[in-house]
């Protein structure tokens, strides 16, 4: 599960909405579409199957990337309190702080397991303790993760 920013997000609604308003054009020329009265909407079976074809194009890509998105903010929402719990639990047992997140990252916290393991991964590493805590509050995306992880330092 991953969070797609902004950019990211506008990149496929640009890519989305260029291929379909592509499709439109080519069913358009393909087939040749003249209005005639009384009607003057597309009556052919086949383009009003490009047309909606084209739509779901547009708007398929964009949904489902919100879709995904949705989901991980929702997964880093309901699991930050369980991981928070058993953080303070270990720490207030007598666990150094550095052990406790050692031994929270082989937990399963959904959509918060990934970027703590990768964060604890860069402070072994690297033994910046204090950027890979940034890191990791940036990664979860969400604000009180950003909090949590200044309260850590």
């Amino acid at each position: 599960m991953a969070y797609f920013d902004e950019s990211k997000t506008r990149l496929l609604q640009y890519a989305c909405l260029v291929a379909g308003i592509l499709l439109i054009i080519a069913i358009f020329l393909s087939t040749g579409y003249v209005p005639g009265s009384p009607y003057w909407i597309p009556i052919d079976r086949n383009i009003n199957t490009g047309l909606a074809l084209s739509l779901l194009i547009m708007m398929g890509g964009p949904a489902i990337l919100e879709w995904s998105n949705t989901r991980y903010l929702k997964s880093v929402e309901e699991n930050l309190p369980i991981f928070l719990s058993d953080l303070t639990k270990m720490v207030h047992s007598g666990v150094p702080l550095m052990f406790a997140l050692e031994n929270a990252s082989t937990k399963d916290y959904g959509a918060i397991t990934t970027p703590l393991r990768r964060a604890m991964n860069r402070i072994n590493v690297t033994s910046d303790v204090e950027g890979s805590l940034i890191w990791l509050g940036d990664q979860l995306v969400i604000p009180s993760a950003k909090r949590l992880t200044v309260v850590l330092i």
